[in-house]
């Protein structure tokens, strides 16, 4: 058997795995605070995939609520026991799925999540491949299918990464480093090094200024060789 690579995505024919359906409604738990919750490399975060939102055809009963949004859970999706989290977001006319993928299992985690004493997922039902799955059989249910392909063919999305303590430190020191050079550098520049006649002494002077001040007094800068 091939070695697999974690994170890579099986091939269809290859995934038997009923799909979850779940309802997370915003009021109980906004879609910031949640993605804050689960994108996180603790957990096994590894990237978000924005993909093709496929038309769906839910049982009666289990349409999705109003101020909540359809979630799909693909467990072993991924290579190394990788799952993936998909939420249907609608943002004006364009409707996407966007998947978080994860290097493992996520299902306990989101089912135990609670705000307030309510539960964040509710599960709604589960998506067969096919009646009979077995393995090699392309072909399975379309809604499914769609959905995995959603994942599949999905673009990446760049993020940003949540920074250790010790990270931030780090950046902070850079910072620092960053900031003291460019306010060396602007000094520097707001001064211009003139030669004295009082022993070929070299001074460092505001450009503009009128004279310099030494032992021997105030020097008129005209009486200076530049």
């Amino acid at each position: 058997m091939p070695r697999q690579t974690p994170g890579v995505q099986l091939q269809y024919r290859s995934y038997l795995h009923p799909m979850s359906i779940y309802h997370v409604s915003i009021a109980i738990m906004p879609l910031k605070e949640l993605f804050y919750h689960l994108k996180n490399s603790e957990i096994g975060f590894l990237r978000t995939m924005i993909g093709e939102d496929p038309p769906s055809s839910p049982a009666e009963g289990d349409e999705t609520p109003f101020g909540s949004i359809e979630v799909i859970y693909m467990p072993l999706v991924l290579a190394k026991g990788g799952s993936s989290l998909g939420f249907r977001i609608t943002d004006g006319k364009k409707k996407t799925i966007e998947w978080l993928c994860f290097g493992g299992p996520v299902q306990d985690r989101i089912e135990g999540m609670e705000k307030d004493g309510h539960r964040v997922f509710d599960f709604v039902a589960k998506l067969e491949k096919s009646d009979s799955p077995k393995r090699g059989v392309v072909s399975g249910h379309k809604e499914h299918r769609d959905l995995f392909e959603s994942l599949e063919y999905g673009e990446l999305r760049l993020f940003n990464l949540k920074l250790t303590w010790r990270n931030k430190v780090q950046e902070l020191q850079a910072a620092m480093e960053k900031s003291g050079r460019t306010a060396r550098a602007r000094v520097q520049d707001q001064m211009e090094t003139v030669r004295t006649e009082v022993g070929n002494m070299v001074v460092s002077v505001p450009k503009g200024a009128q004279y310099i001040q030494s032992t021997r007094g105030a020097i008129p800068l005209e009486a200076t060789d530049r």
